[in-house]
């Protein structure tokens, strides 16, 4: 009694469905997806080389890609989150039953959204509220996630209509390889702010980091 359930990576539209309607009801049920199930149906997913795809759980569907943007555009999901499993890429090469899964990607974040909204036909705002002001809200995060007064000024420089390949040599994760590698997206970060302070800037980190804990000490 008084618990509150929060249901990550939903693959299947009808996952989905089970958490909206649970939630209708005035249950304490949430669920978040990722930019993968929204992206890649299961036959792309199995040909891909090295078993680059292989996620837990695994990519559905097309019915199911298409079934959770349609949940997205109702907000019925607090979020999209990456899975971001830097496994080294030899051993995402082994036999598909030893390969780990799961992938690098919380690099590409921000354009893997732009692609979300470019596929689905989804409201920009409603996509780009789902990776800042969703998340925010639903952890109780009241400093971030938007840009008003008073909140952590917290933002993203990028020029939305710039598309280019996916270079996984040049992305930030120390693995250096990634799925999305030759895709070409759009909305690549240029800068990046946190609370204020530039933590990036067109590839480069600064040498101290600047994070800060988000749930207390």
């Amino acid at each position: 009694e008084g618990a509150k359930l929060h249901v990550f990576h939903i693959s299947t539209a009808e996952g989905a469905r089970l958490v909206a309607k649970a939630a209708a009801t005035g249950a304490a049920v949430t669920g978040t997806t990722a930019p993968h199930y929204l992206l890649v149906e299961a036959e792309e997913a199995a040909a891909a080389p090295e078993h680059r795809f292989k996620v837990n759980p695994s990519i559905k569907a097309a019915s199911d890609r298409d079934g959770l943007a349609t949940w997205l555009r109702k907000g019925a999901l607090q979020g999209v989150g990456t899975d971001h499993a830097p496994h080294p890429l030899q051993e995402k090469g082994r036999p598909y039953a030893k390969a780990p899964s799961g992938f690098p990607s919380v690099d590409l974040l921000l354009p893997l959204m732009f692609a979300v909204a470019d596929r689905h036909d989804l409201p920009l705002e409603r996509v780009l509220a789902s990776v800042t002001w969703d998340p925010a809200e639903e952890f109780g995060l009241t400093q971030k996630g938007r840009l008003v007064a008073g909140a952590d000024a917290d933002f993203v420089i990028c020029q939305p209509d710039v598309k280019r390949a996916v270079a996984e040599e040049a992305l930030p994760s120390r693995s250096k390889w990634s799925p999305w590698h030759g895709r070409e997206l759009r909305g690549f970060p240029e800068r990046v702010f946190l609370r204020g302070l530039e933590v990036f800037s067109h590839g480069s980190f600064p040498e101290t980091p600047t994070g800060r804990p988000l749930f207390g000490s």
